[in-house]
């Protein structure tokens, strides 16, 4: 049950100690005066009184304020009444459940957080190796210490899928590596690919393999990968279209009207630049942009004698035509879909972005500018959507002209 509060009140009675005697006579003896008395308000088992630091619950203050002031307080437990009180004096099944935390400190280390009275588990992570552009000495060639110990046994048949994975081709964005596995069968959440990872590769943070993973022991700096290692290089693409004031001003009309406010919410990420970018930096590795003009300056240009941070081994001119190659595709690639959202005559479905040409259908081809197709009402397309629709497919014909 719950604590019962003791009244205190004031009183001036005498404290007698009595023993009695084996002739059945009394022994009395004064203690003292008793100036405070505590009575329940109720019948009570047992009482539980504050320490001597507390007068035994006759000052509820703690020392005094010329102590506290001079800095010479006792030091002592605090007093802190017990929340609940029982009768029972067997140990019984109470039927609690399990601390959580307690099942999981078995046979790990415990440590306190800082600054507070809270213990919380140490975990055994493994940080993944990471190499630099500028870093000297070799690449890592192992997996480091302590990564094998946290592998479960579940683990095992994912790092050697990963292998053979890293065995096809020695770098891999994180994007691609995901979908090469998703065609094995094999889906991760980030705690075990990360665990897995760092068995077969390492990541590099900065330069011409930004944020990929490469193959233990392979580095894409040495000469005689150079020609694999360009293919694989990484490249940071920023859309043209973000960087218009009216990429801002349509979220901000979107989420207002109660639309999508992120142009990416809901949209997968293509790695292959199938479609335009949906985020305002993207990256690509170059061997998987299915692009022909891009594949075909790969494929011309010669390695540079000397890699660099900036370019890795390709040249600065060879770097600025595959951005414009892209920034042409991703603006005609926008366009085309403008169109297609309107369901207007303009240019065709079928695009061959390959060879930079757009083809409109056999009976789009011969209808002239602003007709309406033969057997549609011309009622039922406004004048301001035709028009919008022409326009899309004006500057998308104009676009892939400029790109020839």
């Amino acid at each position: 049950q719950a604590p019962v509060r003791l009244g205190r009140k004031r009183c001036s009675d005498v404290l007698v100690r009595a023993k009695k005697r084996a002739d059945g006579t009394w022994d009395c003896q004064p203690v003292g005066i008793v100036n405070m008395a505590f009575a329940p308000r109720s019948m009570a088992d047992y009482v539980y009184a504050p320490g001597k630091e507390f007068e035994y619950g006759a000052s509820a203050v703690f020392g005094s304020l010329e102590q506290e002031l001079a800095g010479q307080l006792p030091t002592c437990d605090p007093y802190i009444p017990p929340a609940f009180f029982t009768r029972v004096k067997k140990p019984q099944a109470y039927g609690f459940k399990d601390n959580p935390f307690a099942r999981k400190r078995e046979g790990k280390e415990i440590v306190n957080v800082t600054g507070t009275g809270e213990a919380r588990i140490k975990r055994k992570w493994v940080p993944v190796s990471v190499v630099r552009f500028r870093d000297d000495g070799a690449v890592p060639s192992n997996p480091p210490a302590g990564a094998q110990e946290q592998l479960r046994e579940e683990d095992l048949d994912i790092v050697t899928h990963l292998r053979q994975v890293f065995e096809e081709r020695p770098i891999w964005l994180r994007g691609p590596l995901e979908e090469r596995l998703a065609d094995k069968g094999i889906h991760l959440n980030i705690s075990t690919m990360q665990k897995t990872l760092q068995m077969v590769a390492y990541l590099w943070s900065d330069g011409p393999w930004r944020n990929s993973y490469v193959r233990l022991g392979w580095d894409p700096r040495v000469a005689a990968n150079a020609g694999e290692a360009r293919k694989l290089q990484v490249i940071d693409f920023r859309d043209r279209f973000y960087r218009q004031p009216r990429a801002y001003f349509d979220a901000i009309e979107e989420q207002r009207s109660g639309g999508i406010v992120d142009q990416s919410e809901g949209q997968v990420v293509d790695h292959h630049f199938r479609t335009p970018p949906v985020n305002r930096s993207q990256l690509y590795q170059y061997t998987d942009i299915e692009d022909s003009v891009v594949q075909r300056i790969i494929a011309e240009t010669d390695c540079v004698e000397r890699i660099t941070w900036r370019n890795g081994w390709f040249t600065t001119a060879a770097l600025r035509d595959i951005r414009e190659r892209m920034a042409v595709r991703g603006e005609v690639m926008r366009r085309l879909q403008q169109a297609s959202l309107l369901s207007l005559p303009g240019p065709s479905e079928s695009l061959a972005l390959d060879g930079g040409q757009c083809s409109a259908s056999a009976g789009e081809q011969d209808r002239p500018a602003g007709a309406v197709p033969p057997g549609e009402p011309r009622g039922e397309r406004g004048g301001g959507d035709e028009r919008r629709g022409q326009e899309a497919a004006q500057n998308a014909e104009n676009a892939q002209g400029n790109d020839e």
